[in-house]
């Protein structure tokens, strides 16, 4: 395959704080990696299962924001970041979706739940406000070419 030829990854990010979502969109536009990857928003686990579940939507990298709502109207929660690994976990434990590989990106720092995560077969776990733009882009790359 040439470089022209290279398949486009679809990356869904999901997290419940809208600005957070088209932030993490737009780093691929303005860094020129749009023509590699199609990144889909969802703001709630409702939203990604719909778009995980439909095999023409199934993105090849879910990236997750542990402060995820389980649906619209629920901001704020306390059991937003149990919901959240509690749906993960079930999206690893998923034969079906094998080849699909998850990431957290959360401002959480507490490194055992970043152990437990990992644990789980997440392909990586990363802090918000640590990493500048083009070393998430290079995170995702090498993700998505086995690296990881």
């Amino acid at each position: 395959m040439t470089e022209s030829q290279e398949k486009q990854y679809k990356i869904l990010f999901v997290d419940g704080d809208e600005m957070m979502r088209i932030l993490f969109r737009d780093i691929f536009w303005v860094h020129g990696r749009g023509e590699h990857y199609e990144v889909c928003l969802a703001a709630t686990l409702r939203e990604a299962e719909g778009i995980i579940q439909n095999p023409e939507t199934r993105p090849d990298i879910a990236v997750f924001g542990l402060q995820t709502p389980a649906e619209k109207g629920l901001l704020g929660t306390s059991s937003q970041m149990k919901d959240t690994f509690e749906y993960i976990k079930k999206l690893k434990a998923d034969s079906n979706l094998s080849g699909m590989k998850v990431i957290v990106f959360s401002g959480h720092d507490d490194p055992d739940f970043k152990k437990k995560l990992l644990s789980l077969g997440v392909s990586g776990y990363l802090v918000k406000g640590e990493l500048m733009p083009k070393e998430i882009i290079s995170f995702v790359d090498s993700t998505v070419h086995g690296a990881n």
